[in-house]
């Protein structure tokens, strides 16, 4: 699990991501194809020097991005995106939808009512990651949600 804090308002990657490509996919929003992503991500970050704990909480926080493009778009492109920055030693994983509903990280709205079987999984993604949020895709073509854990 992270230490970092999170800023009220993280500034986003840039809509072209920096560091070096470790994994790039697109697939459908299928659950058949969650444990692949999840599986992928977790090699490239092993491959990149992350400890199992890093590995892991870069594996859960992709498989909620990608489990929230099941739930809410399934069938559609899912592009998933991860770059290792060596000198700063962080990963940061983007999930691209076609989608462009604005979703809520913690810092931006109120927490699911308490008795809520779903609705957790980006308040998951905040608590493990150093940075998360979202940033529209150019042209209206959907957006981009992202996290940043160092390795």
């Amino acid at each position: 699990m992270s230490s970092a804090t999170h800023p009220t308002h993280p500034a986003p990657p840039a809509t072209t991501p920096s560091g070096e490509p470790a994994l790039v996919v697109t697939c459908g929003a299928h659950g058949k194809n969650a444990r692949a992503v999840r599986d992928l991500v977790s090699v490239a970050a092993e491959l990149a020097g992350a400890g199992d704990t890093a590995t892991d909480d870069l594996r859960s926080a992709v498989g909620e991005l990608f489990a929230n493009c099941v739930t809410h778009l399934p069938g559609t492109t899912v592009h998933v995106e991860a770059r290792h920055d060596r000198s700063t030693r962080r990963f940061t994983v983007h999930v691209d939808d076609h989608d462009d509903t604005r979703v809520l990280f913690p810092h931006e709205g109120p927490a699911p009512a308490t008795e809520a079987e779903s609705g957790y999984g980006l308040h998951l993604v905040h608590h493990l990651t150093d940075r998360c949020g979202v940033i529209p895709l150019p042209a209206g073509r959907g957006k981009r949600v992202w996290f940043t854990i160092s390795i």
